[in-house]
């Protein structure tokens, strides 16, 4: 069964959660007016197949043309 996912949407300054770098922490706006989070450079997303914090049932799924990917602390792709 495909999932769906959802923009990390904000309006205004982003807030950075624990462990977390404050300075990787960024939003961008995109071509639609909204404000993205971005991490790294990176935009985040929800992905609706996790339900609970800390859940990452997403992880390397090939969905809705790009491979999808958590980002460590440091905001680089964690491989499996």
């Amino acid at each position: 069964m495909r999932q769906s996912v959802a923009s990390l949407l904000t309006k205004g300054a982003a807030e950075v959660g624990k462990g977390a770098d404050k300075k990787l922490l960024d939003v961008t706006k995109r071509s639609d007016g909204h404000e993205q989070v971005t991490y790294n450079g990176h935009p985040l997303y929800y992905y609706a197949g996790d339900t609970k914090p800390g859940q990452t049932n997403g992880q390397g799924l090939d969905q809705f043309g790009a491979e999808w990917y958590v980002l460590d602390t440091k905001g680089n792709k964690v491989e499996d």
